[in-house]
This record gives C-alpha cells, sequence and structure tokens, in this order.
C-alpha cells in the first residue's frame, strides 16, 4: 500500500480524518497507528532516499529528506539564480502535487535559509 493509494480512495482529507479518530483511540492503540502511518509515510521515497534520510528512524525521514532538499534548492538557487529557481520549483511542485501554499511556503524557506547555510 502507498501513500498515493489511500488518498485516492479516501479522498485528500485523509489524513486529517485519521487524525480525528486517533484522538478517540488508546495510547497503546494511538502509538501502533502512529507507528504504521509512519510507515506508509515512508511510501512517498525511493529506496535510495530511504537509505540516505532514514537512518534514524521512519518518524525522521520527512525532516532529513526536507532538509536535503532545502540544502539542494540553495545550491540551485546560488547557481542560476531566482528566476530559474522559481520556475523550477513551481514546475517540480506540480509533479508533486504540492499545494499553492506548500509551494510558496517552501520557495521562501530556502530563500529564508540562503544565508544561513
Amino acid at each position: 500500500v502507498k501513500e498515493s493509494h489511500i488518498e485516492q480512495q479516501f479522498g485528500a482529507s485523509w489524513k486529517k480524518d485519521l487524525t480525528e479518530y486517533a484522538a478517540k483511540l488508546g495510547a497503546e492503540e494511538k502509538k501502533i497507528l502512529e507507528r504504521q502511518v509512519a510507515r506508509l509515510n515512508a511510501t512517498r521515497y525511493t529506496t535510495r532516499e530511504l537509505a540516505n534520510f532514514g537512518g534514524n528512524g521512519p518518524s525522521n525521514i520527512d525532516a532529513a529528506a526536507r532538509g536535503a532538499m532545502v540544502c539542494q534548492a540553495i545550491g540551485f538557487l546560488n547557481a542560476q539564480g531566482e528566476q530559474a529557481f522559481v520556475e523550477h520549483v513551481n514546475k517540480e511542485a506540480r509533479i508533486a502535487n504540492w499545494s499553492e501554499s506548500q509551494t510558496q511556503q517552501f520557495i521562501q524557506e530556502v530563500k529564508s535559509s540562503k544565508g544561513k547555510k
């Protein structure tokens, strides 16, 4: 089962719906559910990405991948300039099914991190 299959079957609000359901569960059941959702989340990554970002467990994959993505984006921004960077991010965001707000948030995160990394 992949995350994309879950979204196709249950709709874009499946995570919100599952979070509401999880609030009604006992602590042990909630812990199991959270572990399973973290595993499901890992299906978004290739085996190479999992090898690179999954060393600290499934709950940290997103943060590690995001950090690497921001670092790569800073390099692209520095090498290609702002216009090419924004065009590239918008193109990739469409492929990844990011919302407009997710796309703009990433662009701003990269621009604000540019001087820090």
